[in-house]
């Protein structure tokens, strides 16, 4: 409901029968609490309202004026920072939480301003308080690229300089969702800043040196979960920073596999001294087979180039991409981009040696 185009009369209407429902449901709710089944929260304020509705001035009028928490235990401070309504949590403790765990910071760390939540920090908000998810303000700040935000709160955490103790439920830091988002100035500060100490359980060595292995609880690196959402530029990034390429998925899909499906040469090309490009998923399909059925004949014909053959008499010399290799259902590159209709990929992978 567009707010502009509701009248005065209709204004009241609908201020009478909301609050004819929340002193019906109160009084059916009450009656039933002897059983001590229902949430406290549900029979102070048995109504979740809508973001929309509660940018309605006067639905927040009421709301303010009611003083009580929703049913997800959210007070009215909560409700105005959630719908970005100015709030100086004067009144209300800035560690309250919701049904969710989410606080005041939470709430305020997802509008990129410093200032509200330096004003919270000083009335001592909890910097490291985890919701019901485990995401910390911090996590909020990475996912939304709010580099002033990650700044403030990263050097309140009482002198922890390693994200790899911020997981939440899932094993994700905030570097893993900064990746995931795109976000690269998020990513940049993390890696620089978060990632300085390298212990055995989470490191291995590359080039003599070495290089993050940090994944979430599904085996997933931050490379991986880059390469996933089609970050290429942030594992370009990752790669500067020394961090893994080579770790499978579940599936046993690696960020390489991931630039062939969605067709990035480039991350191809930075990705080929990393891993091995010829490994079969659990599928059974190569990075080739993938990139012929997405009819990326570039990458088709770039891998083809990788294997060597004399240059006198043509014969294959040294292997890396089988252009044979079957799927589970036995299907070859070719099969699949025939099947696709790809025809140009067709035409490469007939070729007998690709330069």
């Amino acid at each position: 409901m567009n707010a502009s185009l509701v009248t005065e009369e209709e204004t009241q209407h609908l201020s009478r029968c909301m609050q004819e429902f929340i002193d019906g449901a109160r009084t059916v709710l009450q009656s039933i609490n002897s059983t001590k089944k229902v949430p406290k929260e549900l029979i102070q304020w048995p109504l979740f309202i809508p973001r929309k509705k509660l940018q309605m001035p006067f639905i927040m009028s009421y709301v303010r004026r009611a003083g009580l928490t929703d049913c997800l235990g959210r007070s009215p401070a909560h409700l105005a920072l959630d719908i970005g309504y100015p709030e100086t949590w004067t009144q209300v403790d800035p560690n309250s939480e919701d049904v969710l765990g989410r606080t005041a910071l939470y709430f305020t760390a997802r509008y990129g301003t410093p200032g509200p939540v330096e004003a919270l920090l000083s009335r001592g908000a909890d910097a490291s308080h985890r919701s019901a998810s485990g995401l910390t303000p911090l996590h909020v700040a990475a996912i939304l690229n709010s580099l002033d935000i990650c700044r403030l709160l990263w050097f309140r955490q009482d002198g922890c300089r390693n994200w790899s103790s911020f997981g939440d439920c899932t094993g994700r830091t905030p570097l893993h969702w900064a990746a995931c988002a795109g976000n690269q100035d998020s990513v940049d500060f993390y890696c620089c800043y978060g990632s300085l100490t390298f212990s055995d359980s989470h490191s291995t060595f590359r080039d003599g040196a070495m290089v993050r292995r940090d994944v979430d609880n599904f085996g997933n690196s931050v490379t991986l979960l880059a390469s996933q959402c089609r970050r290429f530029n942030i594992v370009m990034s990752l790669l500067h920073y020394r961090f893994a390429a080579d770790i499978p998925n579940e599936m046993g899909r690696t960020p390489f596999w991931y630039a062939a499906r969605y067709g990035d040469l480039g991350a191809i090309k930075a990705l080929r001294k990393f891993t091995a490009i010829d490994r079969k998923d659990k599928n059974g399909r190569t990075p080739l087979a993938e990139a012929a059925r997405q009819g990326f004949s570039d990458i088709v014909q770039y891998l083809l180039a990788q294997n060597v053959y004399d240059s006198r008499t043509g014969a294959l010399v040294k292997l890396y991409v089988d252009r044979k290799s079957k799927d589970n259902q036995g299907r070859t590159p070719l099969h699949l981009a025939y099947d696709a209709k790809r025809v140009e990929c067709v035409r490469v992978l007939r070729l007998r040696h690709v330069m």
